[in-house]
């Protein structure tokens, strides 16, 4: 398994080091399941399995919570970017026109973010030269931790621009 590691290290930037990187973990992972079968053969009490109770209890939560929160915060920033792109959108046209709505939920959506289950608000409805017009959008992420907790956070982006049409 060393070996495995040290080849999949070195060829990691090729299509080859991927593949030897999930060689790797799907051996370390069968490894694993297979050293959990011997202790329970062998009827090992939990505190006697050393690094791997450590593991189950501890280091498989951290790495999910890692997962969970990165995913929120990766939709976050590409729900603020959307919001940004609106409000701009939104200072050119003048305020709260379908296009703008449109344009912010072609840009949710390419994001892998459904615009039916946002909220979205535009104000005001209508801006003139140099006046400011805010797109806020609010969305929901579930977060759930094996063995934790499993919650739901809302994610909220707001955008000022300002307006650019001489009415």
């Amino acid at each position: 398994a060393a070996v495995l590691a040290l080849l999949a290290l070195a060829a990691l930037p090729s299509r080859l080091g991927l593949a030897l990187v999930w060689a790797f973990n799907l051996w370390g992972t069968a490894d694993l399941l297979y050293a959990f079968y011997q202790g329970n053969r062998v009827a090992l009490a939990p505190g006697q399995l050393g690094a791997a109770y450590f593991i189950v209890t501890v280091l498989v939560p951290l790495l999910f919570s890692i997962l969970e929160f990165g995913a929120a915060l990766e939709r976050w920033l590409a729900q603020d970017a959307a919001t940004v792109q609106a409000a701009r959108y939104a200072g050119e046209l003048g305020g709260d026109l379908p296009e703008v709505r449109s344009l912010l939920a072609d840009q949710l959506r390419a994001s892998g973010i459904d615009p039916a289950v946002t909220t979205v608000t535009i104000e005001p409805a209508r801006v003139g030269w140099r006046e400011p017009v805010r797109v806020s959008v609010t969305s929901e992420q579930r977060v759930a931790i094996p063995f934790l907790f499993a919650t739901t956070l809302p994610l909220r982006s707001s955008a000022l621009a300002r307006g650019e049409v001489n009415r």
